[in-house]
This record gives structure tokens, C-alpha cells and sequence, in this order.
């Protein structure tokens, strides 16, 4: 039982740790220049962050709670924008290299 606890808490705390680690990625990234062409990868890299730190904390608020549709909200939401954050950052970081031939 300790154990479980000891998971929840850690969870309820690194997951907002990393959704502020990457809110603060992302608000450095739109800080630069328009012209940057890293300007909107490093955003999308932030808001992954985001995304997953926020996915991780509703794990262990769900768990913690003992809320089934939390946590299976949080794994839904989170796994599906981590997904498509990471194809869309993979497409901003090859750019015009990107070849739709198989």
C-alpha cells in the first residue's frame, strides 16, 4: 500500500514539474524571431513537454483518487497529442527534406 502511495505522489509531483519545464520551453521559443526557423520546432518541443507533464499528473491524481475515467482520460488525451505533436516536430525539424515516396 505504501508503495502505491509513494508512486501517486511522485507522480502528482514530477508530472507539473515537467508541464512547467516545457510551458517554459515553449514560451522561450516564441520569444525569438519570427524568421527563426527553430522558432516552431522548439515551441512544439515545449508543448510535448507540456502535454506529457500534464498527462503524468492526471495519472496520479487518478490514481490517488481512485477515479477510472481520469485516469483513462489522461492516458487518451496525453497519448494521443504526444503522438501528434512528435509527428508534426518530426516534420518542422526535416523541413523541405521530406520525401512522400515510399
Amino acid at each position: 500500500m505504501a508503495a502505491w502511495l509513494l508512486l501517486e505522489v511522485l507522480l502528482i509531483v514530477a508530472g507539473p514539474l515537467l508541464a512547467l519545464r516545457g510551458a517554459e520551453r515553449a514560451w522561450r521559443a516564441l520569444r525569438r524571431p519570427a524568421r527563426e526557423l527553430a522558432r516552431n520546432a522548439g515551441y512544439m518541443a515545449g508543448f510535448r513537454l507540456f502535454v506529457l507533464g500534464a498527462a503524468i499528473g492526471g495519472c496520479g491524481a487518478a490514481l490517488l483518487l481512485d477515479a477510472t475515467w481520469l485516469l483513462v482520460l489522461s492516458l487518451a488525451v496525453g497519448g494521443e497529442e504526444v503522438f501528434e505533436s512528435t509527428l508534426l516536430l518530426d516534420g518542422l525539424r526535416r523541413g523541405p527534406r521530406i520525401s512522400l515516396r515510399p
